[in-house]
């Protein structure tokens, strides 16, 4: 019983002791605007024009544009700019549009190359940056297309981490 009591005093002294220590604090900003800022406020709208139905190779019709960041001096905190759409269904990383059996892949510029940007997938950055990129139609191998007017939405999320 002496040891028990013994036992029970150290972790009474254990216990009262890390109770009283100041080891830790907690501080931030929090902020109700966004900093950072797409195209000038300004959407993206990108139009393909004709595009023949039987033409359609994940290679012709590309367009090329920019996605402009503009962030206030010094604000170096990391991002990163989310794809956010539906996925079409027969590519996940295409995005859909009103027509099955066609969707919209996009690719951004990575050092002197492309990488693809699927939907839900997402381009990094700190501060200031323009990311150039490429959007192209693609159709599934077995879809037969028939002519008409065709659209696709999307979001770019900026995430601050």
């Amino acid at each position: 019983m002496k040891k028990l009591g013994m036992v029970c005093l150290i972790l009474l002294g254990i216990t009262a002791q890390g109770a009283t220590a100041d080891n830790m604090s907690f501080k931030g900003t929090l902020r109700e605007d966004v900093p950072c800022e797409f195209n000038g406020g300004q959407p993206i709208n990108v139009n393909f024009e004709t595009v023949g139905v039987n033409k359609i190779d994940g290679e012709r019709y590309k367009k090329s544009f920019a996605v402009d960041i503009t962030c206030p001096s010094g604000f170096d905190v990391p991002f990163k700019i989310s794809y956010v759409g539906n996925p079409s269904d027969f590519d996940a990383s295409a995005l859909a549009t009103n027509i099955n059996g066609l969707g919209i892949k996009a690719q951004y510029q990575v050092n002197n190359g492309f990488s693809d940007l699927a939907v839900g997938g997402y381009m990094g950055g700190v501060g200031s940056v323009k990311r150039h990129v490429k959007v192209v139609p693609v159709k599934s191998p077995n879809a037969v297309l028939t002519p008409g007017m065709f659209n696709a939405n999307a979001s770019l999320r900026l995430e601050y981490y």
